[in-house]
């Protein structure tokens, strides 16, 4: 299922040569036929969005490129960060003629030692390939390079919202917008939020890694499998998700959920009078009645058993919490309208400062609804000690142990002292000058040979320790987990991917090599320029493959216990 993801070898050379590319040198002086335009912009730009990343974590560039000529090119786009010039990350590309096209490449955001830091300074080069020789592009004001900085976000949570981008608003409704920052503001958080404004909406998992909460006011996603994808894996590793099922297609939940959606759309209906109480599954609140002149939608629904129907309007459910994997899912169908009522002079405002305060004064149910949606994101436990240490045992390499090399010194030290006493005894103590060179030269020896006999008892070896999870009710599967990979001499080690995700290996003591992750399209990958020291080395990786079949489980009770098969 999960055997042929990743490839990992280990090309042996007797040199190791650093290259900051392939094929003849780079030249900046002999510009292209016809300039390429290019500039890299952030993933989820978009009016009143912030764009967000959070130390440690993946991210996305979005890169935005135009070929002016009338043949195709193929360029290598690579960024990287002022804290590590030497570690880039980037993307192979192929441009039509008189093309523009806008794509992505991850980029894993660095530590940051300084908890005040709010940004963090990228550049990026675009190099011409596929010639007789490399090119550098320049930009339309003759520079190289491309310097800009990423927002690095410090206070969480971070939520962020895809709302219509055509769409003309509702001036009599209430926008998506106004009622998540009200929300926001009622639990008492920052008002910013991240408005993902794309026409195309992020493709890989890591353009969302910098989210808390997630806000479906749009539906554009539909028929975006990629995306949709991206959104469902970030659900899964405990986003939390709020469809507002009002203003989406209802086929929504099932493309994104599958099997597991459990809940069944019946009809959409106007509303002017409304009864808000609490649900079979939700805390006890004070019953809401109000009556409204224009009428309200409310998207009529039933839902599985095992789902939450905290809040009933009119008798139907007005919102529903699901559990998917570490996430939550929150479903209202219920028009924005209804969960909010105009602030009036009458209403004391939490604040005296404006950017704390909207126009909004949320209905005690909506508060509720707040608490469980911005409640903190589950924490993942890292996984990595185990694994590394686990992962290592399968190729059985172990360098000599403490007690045997202090028995080869203790033997040299005792050995020496012998021959020394021996000569003293016999008045020839001045050889012990010469010999005492030539019996450390053996111990060093012998303790090389030991060292030696260790290394090349192994060949050179890979293994993966995995940890496999079925998203349930699709065929999506996602993997995380650890490689090992072990070389006798030094040499390069080529690492590369062909059905998406990343690995990132550990790279201590190669600082002085431009080390680079290139994507050439949205599923593969690969490294280079890594080099590989003889010894152990080990690796972190995470993927979302879909699978040829859908995963099952067969178990069943006998006199030995529970026993079953996984397929």
């Amino acid at each position: 299922m999960s055997r042929h993801w990743l490839r990992l070898s280990i090309r042996l050379a007797a040199l190791v040569v650093a290259a900051s590319s392939s094929g003849p040198p780079l030249t900046a002086d002999d510009p292209p036929e016809a300039d390429i335009e290019y500039r890299v912009a952030y993933v989820s730009a978009g009016s009143g969005g912030v764009y967000t990343y959070k130390p440690d974590q993946w991210g996305l560039l979005r890169v935005l490129l135009t070929n002016p000529r009338d043949v195709p090119v193929e360029v290598l786009c690579t960024s990287y960060f002022d804290q590590e010039p030497t570690l880039q990350y980037g993307r192979q590309i192929w441009l039509p003629p008189r093309s523009r096209l806008q794509t992505w490449h991850p980029i894993r955001i660095p530590s940051l030692s300084d908890p005040q830091q709010t940004q963090i300074g990228f550049h990026t080069q675009v190099v011409e390939t596929g010639g007789s020789r490399d090119q550098i592009v320049r930009d339309d004001i003759g520079k190289m390079q491309l310097g800009g900085s990423l927002q690095v976000i410090r206070q969480p949570p971070v939520t962020g919202v895809i709302t219509p981008m055509d769409a003309e608003p509702d001036a009599a409704a209430v926008a998506p917008f106004d009622l998540l920052v009200t929300g926001r503001l009622e639990q008492k958080l920052h008002r910013q939020t991240a408005t993902l404004g794309d026409r195309v909406l992020p493709p890989m998992v890591e353009g969302l890694r910098s989210l808390d909460q997630l806000l479906l006011a749009d539906d554009r996603m539909l028929d975006d499998a990629a995306s949709l994808s991206a959104i469902r894996q970030w659900l899964f590793d405990g986003g939390r998700l709020w469809i507002m099922l009002d203003r989406v297609d209802p086929r929504l939940l099932d493309a994104l959920l599958g099997d597991e959606s459990g809940v069944h759309f019946i009809d959409t209906v106007t509303l002017t009078h409304l009864q808000i109480i609490g649900g079979p599954t939700g805390p006890q609140i004070a019953e809401h009645l109000a009556e409204y002149e224009r009428a309200l939608k409310l998207v009529r629904v039933l839902v599985d058993d095992d789902d939450e129907v905290p809040l009933l309007v009119n008798g139907w459910p007005a919102a529903i919490w699901k559990r998917y994997g570490m996430g939550r899912l929150l479903v209202t169908t219920l028009e924005s309208t209804a969960w909010v009522r105009p602030r009036t002079p009458e209403d004391p405002r939490p604040s005296q400062d404006d950017s704390k305060s909207t126009n909004y004064v949320p209905i005690p149910a909506f508060h509720e609804l707040m608490r469980g949606y911005f409640a903190p994101r589950p924490e993942r436990k890292s996984t990595a000690p185990p694994l590394d240490r686990m992962v290592g045992e399968y190729i059985g390499y172990s360098i000599p142990s403490r007690g045997l090399v202090s028995g080869l010194l203790g033997a040299f030290v005792g050995v020496l002292g012998v021959v020394a006493i021996s000569l003293l005894r016999s008045g020839r103590q001045e050889r012990l000058a010469g010999l005492t060179p030539v019996m450390a030269v053996i111990a060093a020896g012998v303790l090389m040979g030991v060292g030696y006999q260790h290394r090349h008892a192994i060949p050179p070896s890979t293994a993966l320790l995995q940890i496999v999870q079925p998203l349930p009710g699709t065929d999506d599967i996602q993997m995380t987990g650890h490689a090992a990979i072990y070389s006798q001499e030094a040499g390069t080690a080529v690492l590369t991917g062909d059905q998406g995700g990343w690995l990132l290996p550990a790279l201590d003591g190669t600082e002085g090599t431009t080390r680079r992750m290139i994507w050439s399209d949205l599923d593969e990958w690969r490294w280079e320029n890594v080099p590989q020291s003889p010894g152990l080395r080990t690796a972190e990786f995470g993927a979302a493959i879909e699978a040829p079949e859908r995963v099952s489980a067969r178990a069943e009770f006998g006199p030995t216990g529970l026993t079953g098969r996984v397929t």
